[in-house]
């Protein structure tokens, strides 16, 4: 289903699918499921558990264990499960013992059965500019019902009294019955695996990741199953931890151009004070605009690192060229403050009216990056309105602790003695 535009319409995404699942689920038979397509290459469900093992039997125990832990989260719907048995098929469990005392190899009776059944690639037909495979196999009335397979022979190595290789009944030497089996298999890390999957409501997925988790953890696992999150929990996992990675190496590469810049050790510290202010106003954003702690919020964060520090820049750069000109500090911090505060506001406002449509999701599809707007308006707010106050008392802290003068009143404390 492909909505009409934003504009033309009230409601969300989220609201119109989960009134399209209360309405639906009244219909006897059917399962239902919605998947929110993300841009090319589709989407898939939010949440998403890999249970692996050897046997499929235990697997499916363990599977059907998690479902119901899955189901009983609050936020989760949509629940399916990779694995079914619902595929029909006929099993062969071989005598070994009497195949042996007749002459028939396993790898005879396997190959035999599936060239007759499934048919075997003999040669290839062409026709114009294109070829056809001819398979060769039973006629259907020969291979449809479980007579019939049971009536299959295979050729012995033994001979009978003419010298002529003995042909065995599939039901001299094998019990064949009907059953049904998985539809498909699938593997993770060389493992068999049953994934479940759920959408997600009115919940973030790192909360119904973190109580299905721990559900999870209190169940006895067998020796060589395990069960963990995969899919967009695994790669959020990874992503956090390569962004706080990130903001890391983005604080550290701050300090050192300021320190290039101002040429000192000290009054970079006074600059990035204004850091720590800013991530005060990116969560009180976030949570105003009841958004969560993403993975483009923590882009916004990353971003303010670079932007919030330009406020202390002009007020300290300007400081210490009032100060080279023979003003006093305190004198140059109140002249630096009301000279920089028009070039501060206008900076500020400009990036911030610049995040406005990304933070209230005004075009279409801009719900995935407005956290990063709210985080950077949010930041930008409270780090102009602290800096101007902070900064200035924070660079004469560190100016009256600094080297020359601390070495100062050594020297002197020093001749006193």
């Amino acid at each position: 289903m492909k909505l009409v535009k934003k504009h033309e319409r009230t409601k969300g995404v989220e609201q119109i699918t989960n009134e399209m699942r209360n309405d639906l689920s009244s219909i006897p038979g059917v399962q239902i499921g919605f998947v929110t397509s993300h841009g090319p290459g589709g989407g898939g469900k939010a949440f998403s558990m890999s249970v692996r093992g050897d046997n499929l039997d235990t697997l499916k125990m363990l599977a059907d264990q998690i479902e119901g832990i899955v189901q009983a989260t609050p936020g989760t719907v949509d629940i399916t499960k990779s694995f079914e048995f619902s595929k029909p098929e006929y099993r062969i469990r071989i005598n070994r013992e009497r195949a042996s005392d007749l002459g028939v190899s396993i790898a005879a009776i396997a190959s035999n059965v599936r060239y007759m059944v499934d048919g075997v690639v003999a040669t290839q037909y062409q026709e114009g500019d294109k070829q056809y495979d001819v398979r060769v196999r039973l006629a259907e009335k020969d291979r449809k019902w479980l007579e019939d397979v049971n009536n299959l022979t295979v050729k012995s190595t033994k001979d009978d009294a003419a010298k002529q290789k003995l042909l065995i009944p599939v039901s001299d030497i094998a019990d064949v019955s009907a059953s049904s089996g998985p539809s498909k298999v699938n593997r993770y890390d060389r493992q068999r695996e049953i994934r479940i999957e759920a959408s997600l409501y009115q919940r973030q997925l790192g909360e119904v990741m973190a109580d299905v988790q721990s559900k999870v953890n209190q169940m006895r696992m067998p020796a060589g199953y395990s069960a963990g999150v995969v899919g967009m929990g695994e790669m959020q996992k990874q992503a956090f931890a390569d962004i706080l990675l990130s903001l890391m190496l983005a604080i550290i590469f701050v300090y050192i151009v300021l320190a290039a810049q101002f040429e000192s050790f000290t009054y970079p510290f006074a600059i990035m004070f204004s850091l720590p202010m800013s991530l005060i106003g990116a969560v009180m954003a976030l949570i105003v605009w009841q958004s969560s702690l993403s993975l483009m919020s923590l882009i916004g964060i990353i971003m303010l690192m670079g932007l919030v520090t330009k406020n202390g820049i002009l007020l300290v750069d300007y400081t210490n060229t009032l100060r080279s000109r023979g003003l006093n500090r305190s004198e140059a911090l109140i002249k630096a403050g009301a000279t920089r505060l028009r070039p501060i506001l206008m900076t500020t406002f400009a990036m911030i009216f610049g995040m406005v449509p990304v933070a209230f999701a005004l075009g279409e599809g801009s719900e995935f990056r407005s956290p990063m707007g709210q985080a950077v308006i949010g930041g930008l707010l409270t780090s102009t309105l602290l800096t101007l106050f902070l900064v200035p008392v924070v660079y004469s802290m560190i100016d009256d602790f600094s080297w020359s003068r601390l070495l100062k009143f050594l020297h002197l404390s020093k001749d006193r003695s």
